[in-house]
């Protein structure tokens, strides 16, 4: 499976480079202000109010709106992480969901992130360059800026 979404990733990023999107290309701004609007709206439909999971993936959206190079998500994705691991000590009840909802905090951080990376390898000028990139990362980018063929 795992070489599957490597071949898929590889022709979309091929077809960036030939086909290119219909309408102008959209800025880093409005693409990462896309992926939260997504990204909460999916959460929102998900998880029922007062759900740990759905606190701590609005709170993971939010936080990455102001984010806008790789070290701002690093940074964050690291004090998250460490949050967690402190978390992940207590074993009561109340703990448990103060975990889940810095869990889900995590892996927004981390999916708006694989996210931007191809967005900054995608961009002119390159800002920033990325070597590798999540399969699954590249095709989300191709259905957010709506890559035709």
């Amino acid at each position: 499976m795992g070489n599957l979404l490597f071949v898929i990733a590889l022709y979309v990023m091929v077809k960036f480079s030939i086909v290119g999107r219909k309408d102008k290309k959209m800025k880093l701004d409005d693409f990462l202000k896309e992926v939260i609007s997504r990204g909460l709206i999916s959460i929102r439909e998900t998880y029922k109010e007062g759900d740990p999971r759905r606190d701590g993936g609005i709170a993971g959206f939010n936080i990455c709106s102001d984010f806008h190079t790789p070290e701002d998500f690093e940074n964050a994705i690291e004090a998250s992480m460490s949050i967690e691991f402190e978390l992940m000590k207590g074993a009561d009840k109340g703990k448990t969901r103060q975990y889940e909802r810095q869990r889900y905090i995590t892996l927004q951080l981390r999916y708006v992130y694989e996210l931007m990376k191809v967005a900054w390898n995608k961009s002119t000028p390159r800002i920033y360059s990325f070597p590798t990139l999540s399969a699954r990362a590249v095709l989300q980018y191709a259905k957010i800026v709506g890559v035709k063929e």
